[in-house]
């Protein structure tokens, strides 16, 4: 399974986590080879069979995919029937009235998907799932290996919440623990002025994870340590993962900011 990574961190063996990388599926250029993104404007036949293959490597079926708005809506799969189309809770400080977008179902048929940035769940071999391509995927599971998930961070998701909006359906009787997956880094991360006021008029902590660009009034922002701050302050003190790049990996990964028009990497984590 050469487009998939298994995440290597110190989770009960029941917890499955691992996110794909670009390369031996059957999308052409600019989407060359396995993108499992179906919103992006891929052949959506290309995809169903990427999300075949995705299945049938990981010996899984029954992945919920989402459609993702930079929101803090938390998916709970728990109330979910078996397959992705159904409709299932949310976190407790979500509201939303847009509607939910369209996917694809593995033969390439148009299936309605929920509206949400995070998915958890404590049942067996329901697989949460979220795509990236720059935007940080953080898995989450706690020690007793009873409960899993995953979000869809980018800076929106970190000023808005969408990491402690995840933690919050975790019961604080056992610890958590998370992993950072791949991301666009602190190297290739150029943002305004404008956007680092924003992350340090919400916390000063952040302040250390700015540095100044080579361009004038532009900064370099680190999503990993950010995140890193807002999971410690948080309660979460192991934090894994965080050293990858999704914008210099070019061979690995898809990147937004590096190539515009691309794929999606899907990063999926689930209890055994």
């Amino acid at each position: 399974m050469y487009n998939i990574q298994w995440i290597k961190w110190p989770a009960p063996p029941n917890v499955k986590a691992c996110y794909t990388l670009r390369s031996g599926g059957t999308s052409q250029p600019p989407y060359r080879s396995f993108n499992l993104g179906a919103h992006v404007g891929d052949n959506s036949f290309d995809v169903a069979a990427n999300r075949r293959q995705l299945s049938k490597n990981l010996q899984q079926d029954d992945i919920t995919w989402l459609n993702q708005v930079h929101g803090t809506r938390v998916l709970s799969l728990d109330s979910l029937s078996v397959g992705p189309a159904s409709t299932g809770s949310v976190s407790r400080h979500f509201t939303s009235t847009a509607p939910v977008d369209a996917s694809i179902d593995g033969n390439a048929n148009p299936v309605n998907i929920e509206e949400a940035d995070a998915s958890t769940t404590s049942q067996k071999n329901r697989l949460c799932c979220v795509m990236t391509a720059d935007c940080l995927p953080v898995f989450f599971c706690n020690k007793e290996g009873s409960q899993v998930a995953v979000a869809h961070v980018g800076w929106r998701g970190l000023l808005g919440g969408i990491i402690q909006e995840t933690l919050s359906t975790f019961s604080p009787s056992s610890p958590v623990i998370a992993y950072l997956g791949p991301a666009i880094s602190a190297q290739a991360f150029e943002v305004g002025d404008d956007l680092r006021m924003a992350f340090l008029c919400h916390n000063t902590s952040f302040t250390h994870h700015f540095e100044a660009s080579q361009n004038v009034n532009k900064w370099m922002a680190d999503l990993y340590g950010i995140a890193t701050v807002i999971l410690n302050q948080s309660g979460v003190d192991e934090v894994y993962g965080g050293d990858r790049c999704t914008f210099t990996e070019k061979d690995a990964f898809f990147s937004y900011r590096r190539d515009g028009t691309t794929g999606r990497m899907a990063n999926l984590i689930w209890l055994e």
